[in-house]
């Protein structure tokens, strides 16, 4: 087992994307980014309906405001706000920042090509380390290659890894999170989850443990590797090494 038990930092949606606002309108429309604390220009913005949006090989800063987007960031560090709208976000090659925010979105962080759901396709990520938030609606968040940060945020989430040590948040509600391959991290938080470790050591928090305590039972399936639940909450299935106790207080 390549950890020792730890107290990971509350995940946090911060800095801006900052949207000149359209004309007839007052206030420029904001949203929340993955990125840094500092607002970004954005560079490529939708429009109130439905819109494909596409990034360039560059680093790109992308929201797609109303409607329900197929947004591509192609390469480079994006960052990628759905907004408002149902949307399909795919960050492409590079270390991106997404976040669906207002909606049921399928975000895909880095992945060779899109998966539309329902579709029965399959995606394959690519390297990269990204940055995924989910935010309103019940999302879909697929995490590439790489060492991912994906969080599901509000909503009944589905959010899985890929290769790499990923660090994989479910959020206040019924969430399923999955790790692939490497050494993840799985975080239910509150609700009943049902968390699901992959090929590698996985440690599994059936609960925050920056926040408090939760008494909804979740279901943790180790699954391959050498994994450990450290919660109590956690009602363990499958392969598991054992439990760590949460730390009092």
């Amino acid at each position: 087992m390549r950890r020792t038990p730890l107290i990971l930092a509350t995940a946090v949606l911060a800095g801006a994307i900052a949207v000149a606002p359209a004309q007839g309108q007052d206030d420029p429309s904001t949203c929340l980014s993955l990125a840094d604390f500092q607002p970004h220009l954005a560079t490529i913005v939708g429009t109130p309906g439905d819109d494909t949006l596409r990034g360039t090989d560059g680093a790109d800063v992308i929201v797609g405001l109303g409607g329900d987007d197929t947004i591509s960031g192609l390469g480079g560090d994006d960052v990628i706000c759905g907004d408002l709208g149902d949307d399909r976000i795919d960050g492409g090659s590079g270390g991106d920042s997404i976040l669906g925010d207002t909606g049921e979105s399928f975000l895909l962080g880095n992945p060779a090509g899109m998966n539309v759901p329902g579709g029965g396709d399959t995606p394959s990520g690519s390297s990269g380390d990204d940055a995924i938030g989910g935010e309103n609606g019940a999302d879909r968040i697929r995490a590439g290659a790489g060492t991912d940060f994906a969080t599901g945020q509000t909503g009944a989430d589905t959010v899985s890894g890929d290769d790499g040590d990923d660090e994989l948040f479910g959020g206040p509600a019924d969430d399923v999170v999955q790790g692939g391959g490497g050494n993840d991290t799985l975080v239910g938080n509150f609700g009943s989850d049902t968390l699901l470790g992959g090929t590698d050591d996985d440690l599994f928090l059936g609960d925050n443990p920056n926040g408090p305590p939760d008494p909804a039972t979740d279901t943790c399936n180790g699954q391959q590797g050498a994994d450990f639940a450290v919660i109590g909450t956690c009602e363990t299935l499958g392969q598991m090494e054992g439990e760590i106790p949460f730390p009092e207080g």
